[in-house]
């Protein structure tokens, strides 16, 4: 296990637990820790982070994957990035909500997701000033909260055509020539059809 070769389950973790005399507490936490580091869901592990916070609430712990994930998932916390560059801008839940047609409670675990990330700090006197820090994401395989993120920018330009007069807006469309080869068709094999 050390060497990562085999990985600790919930079952043996318990066992251990019980050999180094912790408590039922102390073997639960355990437990819940050892199910967490190994759970790829991220919902699921966001369940398991919100366990482990009810078992100790003097000691909050945090997932950063999962925010990451919820940051790239959803259109609105890079919006509020840039918002917070302007002077007018107020760091409120009630605020943002209003201003970006989401929920008080989005907004409220927005800038608290960005906080916790280091992508915004607060001033002295309460506002929100971006940090500069750069959020990279990069992967091989499809991932959701990609997928998610375009599928809502999507959905806010089809929106954006119903609901603007096309002088409120800037459509604009590029055509690339590309060669069929640099592309994968689905079984993988480059060439064909994408």
């Amino acid at each position: 296990m050390l060497s990562k070769k085999k990985e600790l389950s919930v079952e043996l973790a318990f066992k251990i637990g019980v050999k180094l005399n912790l408590t039922d507490f102390e073997i639960q936490y355990y437990c819940l820790m050892v199910q967490f580091e190994q759970e790829e869901d991220a919902e699921f592990r966001e369940q398991l982070l919100s366990r482990m916070n009810d078992l100790n609430p003097g000691r909050s712990a945090y997932d950063l994957s999962v925010d990451l994930f919820h940051t790239i998932r959803d259109w609105y916390h890079l919006v509020i990035l840039e918002l917070c560059q302007l002077a007018s801008f107020r760091a409120k839940p009630n605020y943002v909500a209003e201003k970006l047609a989401i929920s008080k409670v989005d907004a409220e675990i927005a800038i608290e997701r960005l906080l916790r990330l280091g992508q915004v700090r607060r001033d002295s006197k309460g506002r929100l000033t971006k940090t500069h820090n750069r959020l990279l994401t990069e992967s091989e395989v499809p991932h959701a909260a990609i997928r998610s993120y375009h599928h809502q920018h999507l959905e806010k330009v089809a929106r954006a055509f119903d609901e603007y007069d096309p002088k409120m807006r800037v459509s604009s469309t590029d055509v690339i020539a590309m060669d069929a080869k640099l592309f994968l068709t689905v079984e993988g094999v480059a060439g064909g059809s994408p």
